[in-house]
């Protein structure tokens, strides 16, 4: 087929700025002036727009978008380029990871004709007018209406229009049959700036956002896709700036099963419970790991969080939860009759041992190591992405520091903790992140309980907790840290920031304080509901407008 190239446009985990405890954060230097209530901005005297930056879509949404565009009848390439590096926010949307070098560029030309031989496979069931013998321009205008409107996620423009009909044209007038031009142009679509990125229109002193614009924020905010025809006739009818109508079109897509894939995206991405494979874990001491009990981990995970949200769970019943979902592989851990292949079973687990997201088996077992849990995985967890806590990067020799740490024969988990936070060196970040790491010391490498450690210890679990106040906070387990962690206000603004990052695909600055603030607001008004989180989120300044970085 005929090829248009187009130019395209560890043990020791810290980061940040801490020196020798938790970070002071800066204080935040408003864009509109600051009312009497301390600790807030004023929001109302301006807009306050947020900078955004042209993003190549990533595979999720390339994987996504394919399906949605084309009803389903066509497959996503394999060889969609992945991210590359590590993304600061922990979120896969980030501009950093997503950029597109040479090898890049070639695997995104591969993907676009896979996905043009795809169309041509198919192109009877996608046009029907294509089965014409005589079909011609007035079909090839019905394909463009149709597929390159939603690849393009709007109404085509003349110039865009004409130069697909001119490719279309050369195709023909070199003796392509109609589904190979069409499957030609197809090719280019997939290769334009378009379709691979979130395109907006420069924005140097801050505008609001088309509908068109907003559409495909809510889209791929919520569904991790393009928009649906619905969502796209109202964005061009000039209606869906209405806030009455933006709020509608958020809950509907919100409410739809399209957007379960995302929230559990969300969540993963924000506790880093990330999906394991078999050989993530010592074979000879769990045997029961296989590649499906793998899988499942990560299926029961994406279920308790969907569940969370579409309950309209509260923080403080996203960390009390003692809900867990099981299959046939799952089900004789947790000591139940296992459902049917295939089928799913919402079991409840005793209170004492359920921390609700914080003991989900995935989470768990994603901060663990093969053969043993992690404290200091686990910690890490609560204070960086819980609590959104900074810390100092770890000096180059942190492994053999510890390694001639003086500790015990046969140490404990505390006993090693201890060890670790008593050098002048480790100590600052690790009075930190231990304690609540070591609150889930009675759950092993693969996220199941156990009463004794790997040594048949007695488990040790109270601690203090740093970073949510003057004054460290004490617990007994780890279902009082996740209990307290819930109330905290601390939590809930670590909460809105991750919110932030995950619509936005990078970090908050002060110039977002806004937007921060209204999500806190809204989970504060709700009861801490997330959904309504998610919804506010989408009616601030910063969603609906957006300014040049």
């Amino acid at each position: 087929m005929k090829r248009l190239w187009v130019l395209l446009l560890a043990l020791f985990s810290c980061d940040g700025a801490l020196s020798g405890g938790l970070v002071t954060p800066a204080p935040v230097t408003p864009t509109s002036p600051t009312p009497t209530v301390p600790g807030r901005v004023d929001c109302s005297t301006s807009k306050h727009a947020a900078a955004t930056t042209l993003r190549r879509l990533t595979t999720t949404q390339y994987q996504r978008a394919i399906t949605d565009i084309f009803d389903g009848r066509v497959r996503p390439s394999p060889s969609w380029p992945g991210p590359v590096g590590t993304s600061a926010t922990g979120y896969t949307t980030e501009e950093s990871v997503n950029e597109i070098g040479e090898q890049g560029a070639t695997q995104l030309i591969r993907a676009a004709d896979d996905v043009a031989v795809g169309v041509g496979g198919v192109m009877g069931d996608l046009l029907p007018c294509s089965r014409n013998a005589t079909a011609g321009q007035a079909c090839f205008e019905t394909y463009l209406r149709t597929y390159a409107r939603r690849a393009y996620r709007r109404t085509l423009t003349t110039d865009e229009v004409a130069a697909l009909q001119a490719v279309y044209a050369s195709a023909m007038g070199g003796d392509s049959s109609f589904t190979d031009a069409v499957a030609i142009v197809t090719a280019t679509i997939m290769q334009s700036p378009q379709f691979l990125y979130v395109v907006e229109d420069a924005a140097g002193t801050g505008r609001a956002l088309t509908g068109p614009e907003l559409a495909s924020r809510l889209s791929f905010f919520f569904w991790d896709s393009v928009p649906d025809d619905e969502l796209l006739a109202i964005a061009e009818s000039g209606t869906l700036t209405d806030p009455p109508v933006l709020a509608a079109q958020a809950r509907r897509l919100l409410e739809s099963s399209k957007a379960d894939p995302a929230i559990a995206r969300y969540f993963r991405e924000w506790t880093q419970a990330r999906a394991l494979i078999e050989t993530d874990k010592d074979q000879t001491l769990f045997p029961t790991f296989t590649g499906e009990y793998a899988k499942a981990l990560g299926d029961s995970f994406d279920r308790f969080v969907v569940a969370q949200v579409r309950s309209h769970a509260t923080m403080e019943t996203l960390f009390s939860s003692t809900d867990l979902y099981v299959d046939e592989h799952l089900a004789p851990t947790y000591g139940v009759t296992p459902p049917a292949p295939g089928a799913w079973l919402k079991i409840s687990l005793d209170r004492a041992k359920a921390s609700g997201l914080f003991t989900q088996p995935l989470l768990l077992a994603s901060n663990a190591h093969p053969a043993e849990s992690s404290f200091v995985f686990r910690g890490r967890m609560v204070q960086k992405r819980v609590l959104c806590t900074q810390f100092s990067t770890p000096p180059a020799n942190a492994l053999s520091v510890f390694d001639s740490l003086p500790k015990p024969a046969n140490p404990t988990a505390r006993d090693t903790a201890a060890s670790i936070e008593s050098n002048a060196i480790c100590g600052g970040c690790h009075k930190a992140l231990d304690p609540p790491g070591l609150a889930f010391e009675h759950y092993d490498s693969i996220g199941r309980w156990r009463d004794r450690d790997a040594q048949g210890r007695t488990i040790d679990t109270h601690g203090e907790l740093l970073g949510v106040g003057d004054e460290p906070v004490a617990f007994e387990s780890s279902n009082e840290l996740a209990t307290m962690l819930a109330k905290r206000p601390q939590a809930t603004e670590c909460s809105s920031k991750q919110l932030f990052r995950f619509a936005f695909s990078r970090a908050e600055t002060d110039a977002d304080t806004c937007a921060v603030q209204s999500i806190g607001d809204a989970l504060a008004d709700s009861g801490g509901d997330l959904s309504a989180a998610m919804i506010a989120l989408t009616a601030t300044d910063a969603f609906t407008w957006r300014v040049d970085p």
